[in-house]
């Protein structure tokens, strides 16, 4: 992804779902602090990655900048110029130091009207912090998965989308036997969705 914000993102919430799956299956008790706990290790465990991507992106925006000029290529002349163009803001709105501190200010939230999710962003954080906020929410009361998704729904802004992270996070913890049932079988083409998971998880 051209975002290593999103990256980041994707990262964080995949290593919850891991570590949240992890836990159960070691029969681990889900509370508000398990909950905390695990945000605050997601966030410190994918730093290094988020570091890497980042410089490996760097390396490659010059390597593509300094190269020959490709004459076969139209868009090689658009593309580096592009790259001179932009390189500097690119590297300065995605430092990594300063997307760390960013996220790190969506560890606690407790209101999700600090997320202001009416209100469109270009990157994932809001999408991540909803994300944290459910996580804490449903560790302290597992029953109230479709109400915690209602209320995401009621903010506005990118509903579909942030219910979509919420919920896969919130998900991991309840189990899909505690789904809502009407969230499951009314689904819109549930049948064929649910025929390409069972053909995936039969990979593993």
């Amino acid at each position: 992804h051209s975002s290593p914000k999103s990256v980041y993102s994707a990262m964080i919430v995949s290593y919850l779902i891991a570590k949240i799956i992890q836990d159960k299956k070691n029969k681990i008790e889900i509370n508000f602090n398990w909950a905390n706990q695990i945000i605050s290790d997601a966030i410190e465990f994918t730093k290094p990655y988020l570091i890497k991507y980042f410089d490996k992106m760097c390396s490659e925006l010059i390597k593509i900048q300094d190269s020959e000029p490709n004459k076969d290529d139209m868009y090689d002349e658009i593309i580096k110029k592009n790259i001179k163009e932009y390189y500097d803001k690119f590297v300065q709105e995605n430092d990594p130091e300063k997307i760390i501190i960013e996220v790190n200010k969506l560890k606690y939230i407790s209101d999700i009207n600090f997320l202001n999710l009416d209100i469109d962003s270009l990157y994932t954080f809001k999408q991540l912090g909803v994300a944290l906020w459910a996580l804490r929410k449903i560790a302290t009361n597992v029953t109230k998965f479709h109400s915690i998704i209602s209320e995401i729904i009621l903010e506005g802004g990118d509903a579909d989308t942030n219910c979509a992270v919420a919920g896969s996070v919130m998900g991991t913890v309840i189990g899909y036997d505690n789904l809502p049932e009407s969230l499951v079988t009314n689904l819109a083409y549930f049948t064929v969705l649910d025929t390409y998971i069972k053909q995936y998880l039969e990979i593993f």
